[in-house]
């Protein structure tokens, strides 16, 4: 028996150790992949998460900048009313200037 020990090739004696290393190498690689994979998924997720907030802000801004368009267009048109008034004052104050003229004229 000493001897069958002795000459028996490491194969045959550590044959069920070798399957069993052999096995669990390749659990382990299954899981580092699942792991990798699961890591991909992830990934994916959050870039698409990324493009939806991005879509997002651009609707978002473009809605600032038609607000600030339709701004600029109000403040244009009050400033073009307050020139108008002013116009307008401008005249009936000369056209009050010239009655007042006249009345000192008259009166002396």
């Amino acid at each position: 028996m000493v001897v069958d020990l002795l000459w028996k090739p490491f194969d045959a004696r550590f044959s069920h150790l070798l399957e069993d290393l052999s096995f669990h190498r390749q659990v382990l690689r299954d899981e580092v992949l699942l792991l990798q994979i699961y890591g991909v998924e992830g990934l994916r997720k959050e870039a698409a998460d990324e493009r939806v907030e991005a879509q997002h802000e651009r609707f978002q801004a473009s809605k600032s900048r038609m607000a600030v368009e339709e701004t600029h267009k109000t403040i244009e048109e009050v400033k073009s009313l307050i020139q108008e008034q002013k116009q307008g004052m401008l005249i009936w104050s000369s056209i009050c200037y010239q009655g007042e003229l006249m009345k000192f004229l008259q009166e002396t």
